[in-house]
């Protein structure tokens, strides 16, 4: 009997040291294994963009960002900030340009810190600054109106897309696949680790949405198998009015263009955005803006 309860002890210390060994190896490595950017910095011309204007971006603590600009074909067009994705760098995005330049609104599209050749290391901190920047480009340096200016957040970019919402509420807001926050999808990828506890990049965009003063459209895959259709419809319950959720059947998490959903947003932006302007009477273009002659590029 001794021996018996000497082994289940010595099997319950073992199985404890080896998941306290795992629990802080994920915590260690937890931005590494959140994160996944290309190094490789992008071509536009490769990607199929080469109309788009190669631009740098600099973010208040001192990082260079790659960005690929798109100026609107009207002065009166809205214009998307696009926060992309997780994996890869904004080469990946670069084929959703279309559906903006074939309703002659403009787009930048940039990579985050560590991504796509930055320099720097992807942080929550950090890429809320990146975002910073992309706005303050388009709003100082390209001179758009607030009034004509989207935020666009796919996926991890929708994190960075909702905090940049709630500090600088835009014209619209279209969140692409968007989570809940960081941790919420950890717990479904780890349901054996305290996620919530350990978590350092949280982007708990569920917290922030109701808090957002603009109009929000939420599109999800409904056959998404990372971030579940659930958690669109989540984000959408908890935004202000006006609000638009788009559920696509047979879409996943990174093909919603593939099922319209490129058409629906810029068509849902020209009603909303654009259509307000022209009920509203408002300036197409800032005066300041149109005696400052032709933009800078840096």
């Amino acid at each position: 009997m001794t021996l018996l309860v000497n082994v289940v002890i010595w099997a319950g210390l073992a199985v404890l040291v080896m998941y306290t060994a795992a629990v802080l190896y994920m915590y260690l490595r937890q931005r590494a294994l959140l994160y996944d950017p290309s190094a490789e910095r992008p071509d536009p011309a490769a990607c199929g963009v080469g109309d788009m204007q190669v631009v740098t971006l600099y973010t208040d603590d001192g990082v260079a960002l790659n960005a690929w600009w798109l100026p609107p074909a009207r002065e009166d067009a809205a214009v998307a900030l696009y926060c992309h994705g997780n994996a890869g760098s904004m080469a990946d995005c670069a084929f959703k340009v279309a559906a903006y330049r074939a309703a002659g609104m403009g787009v930048l599209l940039f990579d985050y810190r560590g991504y796509g050749g930055n320099a720097g290391h992807p942080t929550e901190q950090g890429l809320y600054a990146d975002a910073r920047s992309a706005r303050r480009f388009l709003l100082e340096e390209q001179g758009v109106a607030e009034e004509r200016l989207v935020i666009h957040g796919e996926s991890l970019g929708s994190g960075v897309a909702t905090q940049l919402a709630l500090e600088h509420p835009p014209a619209a807001l279209v969140l692409e696949a968007a989570f809940i926050s960081i941790p919420a999808v950890g717990k479904l990828q780890y349901p054996w680790l305290p996620v919530h506890r350990l978590t350092k990049d949280r982007y708990e965009s569920l917290a922030k949405i109701g808090r957002i003063h603009a109009p929000v459209m939420v599109v999800h895959g409904e056959e998404d198998d990372l971030v579940p259709v659930d958690f669109g419809r989540r984000l959408h319950a908890a935004a202000r009015e006006p609000k638009e959720l788009v559920l696509l059947p047979g879409a996943g998490h990174a093909d919603l263009f593939d099922f319209g959903a490129g058409e629906r947003i810029t068509g849902w932006i020209a009603e909303t955005v654009e259509g307000a302007l022209r009920a509203r009477g408002l300036p197409r273009t800032p005066p300041e803006a149109e005696a400052s002659g032709p933009p800078l590029f840096s």
